[in-house]
């Protein structure tokens, strides 16, 4: 029987409650009242609640999704942000998710897990895909395709890990589609022609300093980016360690931590790549950083400076952007032009997919589908020329003999009756008998003559000048009547 009572006797405050739980165990709590009557209903609700949970009527991991689907969603996101840093995910990765999952909560005005909406998830990001008019009479674009499925990816991220750390029994946002990228398409890069690398790596090196590296230094740093693939990140993170210029075949490794797939990845250098970097290296440390990259904001104006020293637009005529990323498109689309197989090119560039490597960052040169029809066959040739060819095809034709010749051959073969084909192959046989020479006989001919044999020609000469019934045709028979 539950008991309530006030600490230390007091005559005044709120009432305790001490009850067995469903453990057998007696514990007290306090009924957050003041009120006598409404102290004994509670605590004999908690004492019959512990009952039926001990026989098995209540559920105790339904009730727990219940405790967890009235607690403030956003100690949810703290637990999840946690979680994914201890996942070994990086920093910048965290915030990204977390900043998304975060704005579309907020913009959806979710208290707790129990007011998560799917239709409102999806309301809230399609008026973040409205264009906008500001108060200076701008119009201020809405978010791209590739935005939107970033935030439902986000939000969908958060869900499964709710489901999985038996927070929520389903993810109310599994079901989010997301939006075709191709049709709108925001920052489509494309791969430099190999005059312009040229170019960009001249006005590189012949710079001035620029947010703290030297022309020399950033002339090195996009040389390495556009023949080995590394992205900006992965370059940050190399020190001089990380480069093995004497072993071979020389060659840099990206540590696991910094690479997108999370795995030790070494890549092969050129060797007169690898002279550049002896000569940049020969002074650092091992724990030093290669190259002294700023931040990424940083980063693009120092490329865009680059750019326009090199006479390079940063946005050609279809929209195509050249950027810094755009160096590993065309480390990748250079391997492709070059005849590069697809899957050594997919290992290069360390893709999951030859779909990725192949549609995302293979871009087509200027001039490549009109060289690539030159290895079609020329239908302008006459059809006399065409038959000089036909001698090492199928149909046992030699190199004088035209269409004409080898239709009459043919009509020579099926116009031959059955007896005069008889005596003809009879009489080859006994001509060819001394010699051997024509004693063996094709088997496809000897097919094509027992095919044919219903059918009647002039049995005169070797070649049939025309098509002539014989004189008496063999009856056909039907297995079954003609309609």
């Amino acid at each position: 029987m539950a008991s309530i009572f006030r600490r230390n006797g007091a005559r005044k405050g709120k009432w305790l409650a001490k009850f067995m739980n469903a453990d057998g165990q007696y514990v007290t709590r306090s009924t957050r009242t003041t009120d006598h009557a409404a102290a004994e209903r509670i605590a004999d609700k908690w004492e019959s609640d512990a009952v039926l949970r001990r026989e098995g009527a209540i559920d105790a991991s339904v009730e727990k999704l219940a405790r967890q689907a009235r607690r403030p969603i956003t100690e949810h996101l703290d637990d999840f942000k946690v979680a994914l840093t201890a996942k070994g995910a990086t920093a910048r990765h965290v915030e990204l998710v977390i900043g998304r999952a975060t704005r579309v909560i907020k913009g959806c005005k979710f208290e707790t897990w129990a007011d998560v909406s799917a239709s409102k998830a999806m309301a809230f990001l399609h008026d973040l895909r409205l264009d906008k008019k500001q108060e200076d009479e701008t119009v201020k674009r809405g978010i791209s395709a590739q935005t939107f499925n970033f935030y439902v990816q986000a939000i969908q991220q958060f869900g499964r890990w709710m489901v999985r750390d038996n927070r929520a029994a389903t993810n109310p946002l599994s079901h989010l589609d997301k939006l075709n990228v191709r049709l709108d398409r925001r920052h489509d890069r494309r791969a430099f022609t190999a005059d312009e690398l040229r170019a960009l790596l001249k006005a590189a090196e012949n710079g001035a300093e620029c947010y703290g590296m030297t022309g020399k230094e950033r002339s090195l740093l996009y040389r390495l980016a556009v023949e080995t693939g590394l992205r900006a990140g992965e370059l940050r993170s190399l020190t001089q360690a990380s480069f093995k210029l004497k072993a071979k075949p020389p060659n840099v490794t990206v540590a696991a931590a910094y690479s997108k797939r999370r795995r030790d990845d070494t890549l092969p250098l050129r060797p007169a790549t690898v002279k550049l970097l002896e000569e940049h290296l020969k002074n650092k440390t091992p724990e030093a950083l290669a190259f002294k990259i700023p931040v990424r904001w940083e980063v693009v104006r120092m490329f865009r400076e680059d750019l326009k020293s090199a006479g390079i637009p940063e946005q050609d005529a279809s929209d195509r952007f050249a950027d810094f990323h755009a160096l590993r498109h065309s480390f990748i689309s250079n391997l492709a032009a070059g005849g590069v197989h697809p899957k050594t090119a997919q290992a290069l560039a360390r893709h999951s997919t030859i779909t990725l490597t192949m549609d995302r960052y293979t871009h087509r040169q200027t001039g490549g589908e009109v060289e690539a029809l030159a290895v079609l066959p020329d239908l302008s040739l006459p059809p006399a020329q065409i038959g000089t060819l036909r001698a090492t095809g199928t149909d046992n034709g030699t190199p004088d003999q035209g269409n004409g010749a080898h239709h009459r051959a043919h009509q020579t073969r099926r116009g031959t009756p059955r007896h005069a084909a008889t005596n003809h192959a009879s009489n080859g046989a006994e001509e060819s008998a001394p010699g051997q020479a024509g004693s063996a006989q094709n088997p496809r001919e000897k097919a094509d003559e027992n095919d044919t044999m219903l059918i009647g020609a002039t049995t005169s000469g070797t070649e049939a000048e025309g098509f002539e019934p014989p004189d008496e045709l063999p009856r056909l028979r039907f297995s079954r009547p003609v309609q």
